[in-house]
């Protein structure tokens, strides 16, 4: 079963629309998948048509004593999403503790996903900077999601040599090839980072927002577009790193 952590250099750089898209390529491609919400703000479930009331969650239900299964919800298309959960203030306070603790429930979450028919798990992950002082289990791979700007580079540059270099990838998210300053900056992650990223970007694409706001992936809402071959082409990658490694 391939494993991936998805995570931001900084807020706002697309880490939950990745999760989503890549997803929905990877299910499209014959792999059973579950997304999974490792964030506080519970907002992979939107992205996956899940009922904005819907409070349930693998956060909630290990405050509850409940089992983190019957949180599971499907999408229409057959991807799976186990969302963090609607938490008030007092059960933040009262969860929080246990991110940052030896083990988190979310270790229990992925042991028991050995024993279900499953081909691939997601997690959407916090931030890069956060993502050391949370206990997230081991994957086969993180995927760093980089924008074209300087903020993502300079956080690359001052975090990337603290990651250990055999499992984690960068990806370059919502390139405009027709903005100099995008490009460029592009260009200076690719050339810094070259043994580390992943061979292709995700290009910016209105049909994205438009996915998004039809709770939708590009996928299933435009198959054709240039986002839709970018999320296709990441999907078969992911599968030959996992595939490359194992062998």
């Amino acid at each position: 079963m391939l494993t991936i952590t998805v995570s931001g250099m900084h807020g706002g750089v697309g880490t939950t629309a990745v999760v989503a898209n890549l997803s929905a390529a990877l299910q499209q491609q014959g792999l059973r998948c579950l997304c999974i919400d490792a964030n506080v703000d519970n907002m992979l479930r939107l992205a996956l048509a899940v009922n904005p009331e819907e409070k349930v969650g693998w956060a909630k239900a290990s405050l509850e004593g409940a089992s983190w299964k019957e949180a599971t919800l499907q999408h229409d298309d057959g991807r799976w999403v186990l969302p963090f959960g609607e938490l008030d203030a007092d059960e933040l306070s009262r969860f929080f503790p246990t991110l940052v603790a030896g083990q988190s429930p979310l270790h229990a979450v992925v042991a028991d996903l050995a024993s279900l028919p499953l081909d691939c798990v997601l997690i959407d992950g916090p931030t890069s900077r956060s993502l050391p002082h949370y206990s997230l289990p081991n994957v086969d791979l993180t995927l760093y999601i980089a924008a074209p700007d300087a903020a993502s580079y300079a956080l690359l540059k001052q975090d990337a040599g603290h990651w250990p270099a055999s499992n984690y990838r960068i990806l370059i998210n919502r390139l405009q090839p027709a903005q100099a300053l995008a490009s460029a900056i592009a260009n200076l992650i690719a050339d810094d980072f070259e043994e580390q990223m992943v061979p292709g970007v995700v290009h910016e694409d209105l049909i994205i927002a438009e996915a998004q706001a039809e709770l939708a992936s590009v996928i299933a809402r435009a198959p054709d577009s240039q986002a839709a071959q970018d999320f296709q082409s990441l999907a078969l990658w992911c599968q030959s790193e996992f595939q490359s490694r194992v062998e």
